[in-house]
């Protein structure tokens, strides 16, 4: 996980082989407009609990 000082400009990454790869929203949510991500990708990326409270999971994704 890594931001931009002074803004909500967060990106979320994961460890591919030897390269650090983006970890993409799975949808936006329609009551704040904040990146969200299905229940069953964060289970089967097996995220660790830790980050997943920085998460939010899609309930009303557009």
């Amino acid at each position: 996980r890594a931001g931009q000082w002074q803004t909500d400009n967060v990106r979320n990454f994961y460890l591919g082989g030897y390269l650090w790869r983006d970890f993409p929203a799975d949808g936006t949510s329609e009551a704040t407009g904040y990146p969200c991500y299905t229940q069953g990708r964060l289970d089967r990326a097996d995220v660790p609990d830790g980050l997943r409270a920085y998460l939010m999971v899609c309930e009303d994704a557009r």
